[in-house]
């Protein structure tokens, strides 16, 4: 046998050690993958983009192509089994990232206009999932929206409201999947404005009463 393919043999046997890890790794059951600042993949069977955006004194995620464009915080779909991507694009130059914490997806945090971030992951129960971005306050301030995975999920569209305390962390059991949240309550308080001239009678006349008594303190300057 050749010495110079005696001296590569070695290498060959590392090289072929690492690609059948790197296969195991992309199975079933495999962790979410987080992709750098711009980067993309063709390994998702369903792919959306979002990006951070401010809208009537909100920040939200728009969406960007296919269904979902144009949409703010949209209501993404995808069905079991399914490998899902979700691109985080930064439009508005503060600090982002993008989260489904009920399916342990987090993606790195992306700063400056233009900047992206993605992240790919399958999803196996049928529930609703919300994403959000998990930079202080940000999620308060209206970025926040909801992955739907069910059969006949539907399309992905316009957004339903996401509480401040719902992640979906376990998926939705007794809800099928694309369900429409419960409305929102209205409750009427009492108003508090007054007309200006509706102020209570005069008192009358009535004699002094003492109302505090403090006592008197006598203070004298000496000048000399």
């Amino acid at each position: 046998m050749n010495a110079n393919f005696k001296t590569l043999l070695p290498g060959l046997a590392i090289w072929l050690a690492v690609a059948l890890i790197l296969a195991g790794c992309t199975g079933a059951g495999a962790a979410p993958v987080v992709f750098g600042a711009g980067a993309q993949t063709s390994q998702a069977e369903v792919s959306y983009t979002l990006k951070s955006e401010l809208a009537g004194g909100r920040m939200v995620l728009v969406g960007q192509g296919g269904e979902i464009d144009g949409l703010e915080n949209p209501q993404l779909v995808a069905s079991p089994g399914q490998t899902v991507q979700i691109t985080l694009v930064n439009g508005d130059g503060a600090e982002h990232d993008i989260a489904v914490p009920g399916l342990g997806v987090d993606s790195e945090q992306v700063r400056g206009s233009g900047s992206a971030t993605s992240v790919i992951f399958e999803v196996h129960q049928e529930g609703k999932y919300a994403y959000y971005c998990t930079v202080a306050g940000h999620r308060e301030a209206g970025m926040s929206g909801w992955l739907v995975v069910g059969r006949g999920a539907g399309v992905a569209g316009p957004a339903e409201p996401v509480a401040a305390d719902e992640t979906g962390e376990q998926g939705n059991q007794n809800q099928p999947a694309g369900g429409v949240a419960a409305e929102p309550v209205a409750v009427e308080a009492p108003s508090i404005v007054r007309d200006p001239a509706d102020l209570p009678g005069p008192i009358g006349e009535r004699a002094p009463q003492a109302v505090i008594e403090a006592p008197f303190i006598e203070q004298r300057l000496d000048i000399e």
